[in-house]
């Protein structure tokens, strides 16, 4: 008990010297009641100082403290960082990928594209949005292909044949795909394979219609912009401590 009244009193005593916000105040002695070096002190000056009944009784006392606090010492820690609003604040983006599934990143905004669609349309649609690839559905959304600007380009060397071509003909192949459910490392890892920078995503039943775009570049931008959020509240923590 007097351990960790101790452990307390002097950790609330030390963030009020050094103007810590009140929930560290309050709650980062919850941190310390783990640490035992004051009970190995104790067993060294119990078996030096006394004999018989009375050092088997300290002993005793003593280990018994021991062995709770080293039960309850990792609850408490945790308790204490998240009352303390420490929990996810020092966060990197390899934690947030090993965290995030596909669903989190996910772009739903990139237009479908109907196979028919003619490729003088097409274009109108891609003129008209921010986006690097497109994915082509047939007429129950299933996803059939992927058009790229660079796949458009192409054409514009055969415009003798442009008003024929629709965006099935200029569709590439789906190398790989993603579900929402998937855990954004396994994503990455398989675009890393293949050597893309999108993978569509698919709904994860037997239809295979088409829900959204993983683009890697975007997710890093994404995840790097979280991991600076944290970072910023974290600072404005400290600071407003010590304001």
């Amino acid at each position: 008990i007097g351990s960790v009244v101790g452990k307390t009193s002097g950790a609330w005593c030390g963030a009020v010297r050094s103007r810590s916000v009140p929930t560290i105040r309050k709650y980062l002695g919850f941190c310390l009641y783990q640490q035992g070096t004051i009970a190995i002190a104790l067993l060294l000056m119990a078996t030096s100082r006394f004999d018989g009944e009375i050092r088997d009784t300290m002993l005793s006392v003593i280990i018994a403290g021991v062995f709770v606090l080293q039960l309850a010492g990792p609850v408490f820690v945790k308790i204490g960082a998240k009352k303390a609003g420490e929990v996810g604040l020092n966060i990197t983006e390899e934690d947030l990928i090993m965290s995030y599934k596909v669903e989190d990143v996910l772009d739903d905004k990139v237009p479908a594209i109907s196979a028919g669609l003619s490729l003088n349309e097409l274009i109108k649609v891609v003129a008209n949005t921010n986006s690097y690839c497109y994915p082509v559905i047939d007429s129950t959304g299933k996803l059939t292909g992927i058009i790229t600007l660079d796949g458009i380009m192409n054409t514009f060397a055969t415009q003798e044949l442009n008003d024929w071509l629709v965006a099935l003909d200029i569709a590439e192949p789906v190398i790989e795909k993603a579900v929402p459910q998937m855990p954004l490392s396994e994503a990455l890892e398989k675009a890393k394979e293949m050597d893309v920078e999108f993978l569509p995503a698919v709904a994860p039943d037997d239809t295979g219609k088409y829900v959204g775009i993983l683009s890697v570049r975007s997710a890093h931008r994404r995840l790097a912009a979280e991991v600076l959020a944290r970072q910023k509240e974290a600072d404005g923590m400290y600071s407003h401590g010590h304001s």
